[in-house]
């Protein structure tokens, strides 16, 4: 309850800088941006913690360029700042821009993160930036990190993105399948590619090992059912998205109406 936490902090005798970036934060995360900017403007001191939670929370509400100006007035940056701001862009539909900073980032010696590497992947992706990709992978795996399943899974996008599915099924086959949002990055890489029947493959074998689809998955299998008209696969799929409780998920819902529409 924001009203709630927002009368506890106007109670409160003494302030420190994490009260006031858990509020800041709180008015971000439910769009009430300008609230949020006259508490940073009244803090007595900021840290670095601070900054951040602005960068992200102007990126969360489609703010870049307020970010970015953040960003740049900063009296100091660490590895979240950078990779926050990386990832903002991406998000935002600036995808080249997000890679030209990661490489700002690179020339400041700041060391990038899984986090970071998982952001920038992502950029490659929508920028179709596949030379800058592969060399990047190159670097993920020399430093011991493509098990991370976030880089995993964005590497697999990626691949995916650059209609390589062969590289995406090697970047999973390194993973050993260990993570849901690992086969779910290979199972829409299919389904994006039109490759629907491998796909339905993929969402099969993920239920045969155990692995409990999420909303993603369902809704990138359902939509490769459409794609190939198969009922009976379609109908075991809505079984197990009834079991899971995802039959009341919008995007889940939207499919099998669609599904059940063809």
């Amino acid at each position: 309850d924001l009203s709630m936490a927002r009368k506890l902090f106007d109670q409160m005798p003494d302030r420190n800088v994490v009260t006031w970036t858990t509020v800041i934060n709180g008015y971000m995360q439910v769009g009430r941006v300008q609230v949020a900017e006259r508490l940073f403007r009244e803090m007595p001191s900021r840290d670095t913690a601070a900054w951040n939670c602005m960068i992200y929370g102007y990126c969360r509400n489609g703010k870049v360029d307020e970010a970015f100006r953040v960003f740049e007035q900063m009296p100091s940056r660490d590895v979240i700042s950078w990779t926050s701001m990386i990832s903002g862009l991406d998000q935002n539909g600036r995808s080249e821009d997000a890679i030209r900073l990661f490489q700002d980032m690179v020339g400041y010696g700041i060391e990038p993160t899984t986090s970071t590497f998982s952001c920038l992947i992502s950029a490659c992706a929508k920028a179709l930036a596949v030379d800058l990709g592969a060399q990047i992978h190159s670097r993920i795996v020399k430093l011991g990190l493509v098990l991370d399943e976030f880089v995993a899974s964005s590497l697999i996008t990626f691949y995916a993105n650059c209609q390589q599915l062969e590289s995406s099924l090697e970047v999973f086959n390194e993973k050993a399948h260990a993570s849901v949002v690992v086969w779910t990055s290979l199972l829409t890489g299919y389904s994006s590619n039109l490759n629907h029947d491998g796909a339905l493959e993929v969402f099969c074998e993920m239920i045969r090992r155990g692995y409990f689809p999420n909303e993603s998955s369902f809704t990138s299998a359902l939509n490769s059912c459409c794609a190939v008209l198969s009922l009976d696969t379609g109908k075991m799929i809505h079984a197990e998205a009834v079991k899971l409780g995802f039959e009341a998920s919008a995007f889940v819902g939207s499919s099998l109406i669609t599904f059940y529409s063809k």
